[in-house]
């Protein structure tokens, strides 16, 4: 060990060194109380002992010369602004740091306050400093950064007994570049969410207690990037994103929430959010668990966004705690998902509702979710849902979930069933339901399809016919109410389709044509009611029906109003039915008909 006696130059040479450098007591600098006025602290008078604390305030700068030493007492510390603001400037060099440190001769963590910003301007500047062995009193840090917006750059940070840097207060936002954040007791950086740094980039963190950035709870009001620091984030309350605001997230970025915890787009005003991953590099959505589990955290809401709103290539999972039930939950907004992984919840996978909203679901894995993959809500199906894959989940199928649709929608073939919760209807003259070829829709107890008003269009193929079954796993007839087309507005059409197993209730019958505005029905199988196969009725309705096999139900295959005869009827075959016949129920004929020869009697 060299020791250095002489001269400030002499003391400044062994630092740059990087020499232990010891300096008699009397020849350092007693500091304590308030600055009030632009002071400088010289190299030529370093080192500077804090006595007791100080506070600079008044507008007054602090300016620390490069290579100056600041040593505090047990129990001390620097405060930038008190009532009024104060600023400091501590800007060091490479060769020649400045250094905020412990004045024991056996400096530990936590034996100073360290240093507080807690009323400053964009003035305030710590650069190529060493700031370490704070962390004591309330700051429970080596820097605190409190409703200040100050530059820490180039900066080691360390030995805290607790975090590193703690920023808090609302819409704070300072810059943090290129700082070494490392062997602090807790986090290595502390942030309130709507405190984001501006400029975040460049800095490492390693050797902490906990190797995560802190982010606690608040509002997100104004635009905020959060980049990927190189080590999770660790989410300790929930977040809210509203005031048409938007929260993006970089690539890589991965956030780890506590129990309890979630995000929430939109409460009151629109929150939006941009996270947009890479194949590479996807953003990660996830518990804080060391044990992840299903349920350890919310998930995300979407409860007031926009179309701008999107996931791409995310992971969300093991959330699903609270109310969301589900890890990711779509209330009444329209964002995009895709090329997303979403597993683990201890609910549903994606849970969409509200009246007429109409998310993107594109190319999703959605997986090993406790409950549904996907619940939908009716009257809120996806304007793109292509591309998804459903595999492992509690139940393999697709939810959906009772209401009145007033637009027009299209239910896709998504690869796995749609079971229906409770019943289904059309209501709106302008609308139509579209079912795509291949889809399988299974109906639980007491519940069924009606179009009021509107039309349904059901074209299937003899590869990929549609169904219209029960939600039971040992089917029987009369699980379900059936179909009811009583819709006077405009023609539906089931085609290449099967209907089994229904008639429960007042439907009595698989499909129940009433009132209706002609429907074709052509080359379906409707068989297994507990009831008709099909019930016609309402004055001077037509349908048509051609080429449909009409099989094993309860009673008569089609059970004709009189003045209610096909339009077109011819091609049907009609096997094995409790009354092997077709049921004419009299009434007054208005208009001509003509009765078809069916193959067997009409009754």
């Amino acid at each position: 060990m060299r020791i250095l006696k002489d001269s400030s130059a002499c003391i400044a040479a062994g630092w740059a060194l990087g020499w232990l450098v010891l300096v008699p007591s009397s020849w350092a600098v007693s500091v304590s109380g308030t600055i009030s006025a632009n002071t400088t602290w010289t190299l030529a008078n370093s080192p500077y002992v804090v006595t007791s604390s100080v506070t600079v305030n008044n507008n007054a700068t602090l300016t620390i010369e490069p290579g100056v030493q600041v040593r505090f007492n047990v129990n001390t510390g620097l405060t930038i602004g008190s009532g009024t603001a104060g600023i400091l400037k501590a800007q060091g060099t490479t060769t020649a740091p400045i250094t905020f440190t412990s004045n024991s001769a056996t400096p530990a963590p936590g034996q100073w306050n360290g240093i507080a910003f807690t009323l400053t301007t964009a003035a305030s500047i710590l650069d190529r400093c060493v700031i370490e062995y704070g962390g004591a009193g309330i700051n429970d840090t080596n820097v605190r950064v409190n409703s200040s917006t100050p530059t820490i750059q180039n900066c080691t940070i360390r030995s805290s007994d607790g975090h590193g840097i703690f920023v808090t207060g609302a819409n704070v936002r300072p810059i943090l570049l290129g700082n070494a954040v490392t062997a602090n007791g807790r986090y290595p950086l502390r942030l309130q969410i709507d405190a984001f740094p501006t400029s975040f980039s460049g800095n490492t963190f390693t050797a902490n207690g906990l190797q995560l950035v802190e982010l606690f709870g608040g509002s997100v009001t104004a635009n905020t990037t959060m980049p990927h620091p190189g080590i999770p984030y660790a989410v300790t309350s929930s977040v809210s994103v509203f005031n048409n605001a938007t929260l993006t997230t970089a690539p890589g970025a991965q956030l780890r929430f506590n129990a309890n915890t979630g995000l929430t787009l939109g409460a009151g005003t629109a929150g939006i959010l941009n996270a947009r991953g890479t194949s590479a590099q996807p953003i990660t959505l996830t518990s804080n668990s060391a044990t992840p589990a299903p349920g350890q955290w919310n998930g995300i809401t979407f409860a007031v966004t926009t179309s701008a709103s999107i996931m791409d290539f995310c992971v969300i999972e093991y959330g699903g705690a609270g109310t969301n039930d589900a890890n990711l939950r779509v209330a009444s907004s329209t964002p995009t998902i895709q090329n997303c992984t979403i597993r683990s919840s201890d609910g549903h996978g994606i849970f969409v509702t509200g009246a007429n909203v109409r998310p993107v679901l594109t190319g999703n894995t959605v997986s090993a979710n406790g409950r549904y993959p996907l619940r939908l809500q009716f009257d809120s199906l996806p304007t793109t849902f292509s591309g998804n894959t459903f595999t492992g989940n509690g139940i393999q199928m697709i939810e959906l979930v009772g209401a009145s649709m007033t637009l027009s929608q299209t239910l896709s073939a998504p690869g796995i069933p749609y079971a229906v919760t409770s019943s289904l209807f059309v209501s709106n003259s302008s609308a139509t339901l579209t079912v795509q070829p291949g889809v399988q829709l299974r109906f639980n107890v007491n519940t069924g399809l009606t179009v009021s008003s509107g039309s349904l269009m059901s074209q299937g193929s003899a590869a990929s016919p549609i169904t219209f079954t029960s939600n039971s796993a040992s089917p029987a007839p009369g699980q379900w109410n059936g179909i009811s087309l009583t819709s006077t507005t405009a023609p539906s059409l089931l085609d290449y389709g099967t209907i089994e197993y229904g008639g429960a209730g007042t439907n009595d019958a698989n499909l129940h044509v009433a009132f209706s505005a002609n429907p074709t029905i052509k080359n379906c199988t409707i068989r297994h009611s507990d009831g008709y196969g099909i019930f016609v009725t309402g004055a001077n309705v037509r349908p048509v029906l051609i080429g449909n096999t009409i099989t094993a139900n309860g009673r008569y295959p089609l059970r004709l109003q009189v003045d209610a005869f096909p339009a077109t009827f011819s091609g049907n075959t009609f096997t094995a039915n409790g009354f092997q016949m077709i049921e004419l129920a009299g009434a007054s004929i208005t208009v001509s008909q003509t009765l078809s020869y069916p193959g067997f009697l009409m009754r």
